[in-house]
């Protein structure tokens, strides 16, 4: 079989999910792709004869499984899903034309990256341009640029993502993770267009709720200060390339999601988050 054009990272625990978001994959793009699945749950019945899948087991933090994800992708284009969402149709070539659009006006580089907008929940639509700049989304730092978009979706050349190291798995979270991973390829002067489209449409728990508590408890309570802590400080300013293993450095088994009991690893009940007051 020849190489994919396009690898999809969907590193999740809802694997429920994981056949409609496929299929969504399959209408959202002309060309040849892989998606390569990472978590503590088997994949699907369904999807365990499809050549154009991969799949690792790990019990790591999101941000630890994606970056594992990454390291076997093999498509030219590489990009990441979240698996309590829904791929929107015909986006992948609406995205694929803006590499080509890029390559007419910069110049055929692995830097340059191709941005979308998406939608969360019931609401009505895609959030204006502003919604989507980092400094809105994330704590203000004097040493990122108002003009600077966040990646949430992102599409990158898959060499150039592995250049910048993927994602720093420091952050147990997707949106700390690719704050950071927006940062250091902007700072690297890339070439980012935003695509005036909605790539994803996911689902919307608050907080707590749900399955959601483990993300939100370690987004607020650990990912964002030290976002906070690494941005704002002027040691790191020329801070872009990290190694792209360093996924070898988190912990295997993520203890806000799972828990070592007598009858072996299981999803954890109830989390209590001890804040350190010197945090």
């Amino acid at each position: 079989m020849d190489k994919p054009k396009i690898s999809i990272i969907v590193a999740g625990i809802r694997n429920y999910n994981w056949v409609k978001l496929y299929e969504s994959i399959q209408k959202s793009t002309s060309d040849s792709f892989e998606v390569i699945f990472v978590g503590p749950q088997d994949v699907p019945v369904e999807l365990k004869s499809y050549l154009n899948i991969k799949y690792i087991r790990d019990l790591g933090s999101p941000t630890r499984c994606a970056q594992l994800g990454a390291t076997l992708c093999e498509g030219e284009f590489l990009a990441w899903a979240a698996d309590d969402g829904i791929v929107c149709p015909n986006i992948f070539d609406s995205i694929m034309q803006c590499f080509r659009d890029m390559e007419d006006k910069y110049g055929l580089t692995e830097k340059n990256v191709v941005v979308t907008k998406y939608t969360e929940g019931s609401g009505e639509g895609m959030e204006y341009d502003y919604y989507y700049k980092l400094n809105r989304a994330f704590p203000k730092s004097p040493y990122v640029n108002d003009d600077w978009w966040i990646f949430n979706s992102a599409i990158f050349y898959r060499s150039y993502f592995d250049k910048l190291g993927g994602w720093d798995c420091r952050f147990a979270t997707p949106t700390c993770s690719h704050g950071d991973l927006a940062i250091r390829t902007q700072r690297d002067e890339a070439n980012v267009y935003m695509l005036d489209k909605s790539f994803i449409h996911c689902e919307h728990l608050k907080d707590t709720d749900g399955d959601h508590a483990p993300i939100h408890c370690s987004q607020a309570y650990y990912d964002m200060p030290l976002y906070e802590k690494i941005h704002n400080d002027p040691n790191n300013i020329n801070r872009i390339n990290i190694p792209l293993d360093n996924w070898k450095n988190a912990p295997p088994i993520w203890s806000l999601r799972f828990e070592i009991t007598p009858q072996g690893i299981q999803f954890r009940q109830n989390i209590t988050i001890l804040k350190n007051k010197e945090d």
